[in-house]
């Protein structure tokens, strides 16, 4: 793929990262070594990039009991203003509900309207899959059914 074409693609998905995980000090597994993107971090893999927003919203989730949109989109993007306001409306009016309960279905729902939010990245249910099996047995087992 050329430049003009990479060019095309939202940031999160040339990052393999569709939820735009801010960089800092954690080195996510799947990581690029040799970051270029100052802001966000970038995997080889977009599974890997799917595998550490799950571990993250599960941190979220369980860590921190935010358990409604909201609370986990003010976490993720804390703007405090119309963006933020915009993001919550999206992921509620996507997942017809606020709450989320703990269950694969909801990970699954919320994840999908934050990944087009963030980088109109179209999660599927394979590549939800995928990236679970990747994460640890703790992240696995906290998402019922």
């Amino acid at each position: 793929m050329d430049k003009e074409e990479t060019k095309k693609f939202f940031r999160g998905q040339r990052n393999n990262n569709p939820m735009n995980i801010v960089g800092g000090p954690n080195k996510w597994q799947g990581m690029k070594v040799g970051q270029t993107d100052r802001n966000f971090v970038q995997f080889e893999t977009m599974t890997m990039g799917v595998r550490a927003a799950m571990v993250i919203l599960t941190k979220y989730h369980r860590d921190y009991q935010l358990k409604t949109v909201p609370e986990i989109v003010h976490r993720w993007a804390p703007d405090g203003g119309e963006a933020e306001k915009n993001y919550i409306t999206h992921v509620r009016n996507t997942l017809f509900k606020s709450d989320i309960n703990q269950t694969r279905a909801d990970l699954l729902k919320l994840m999908q309207a934050m990944c087009w939010f963030e980088s109109r990245y179209s999660l599927s249910q394979l590549m939800f899959n995928s990236a679970m099996l990747k994460c640890p047995l703790s992240v696995q087992n906290y998402w019922r059914g």
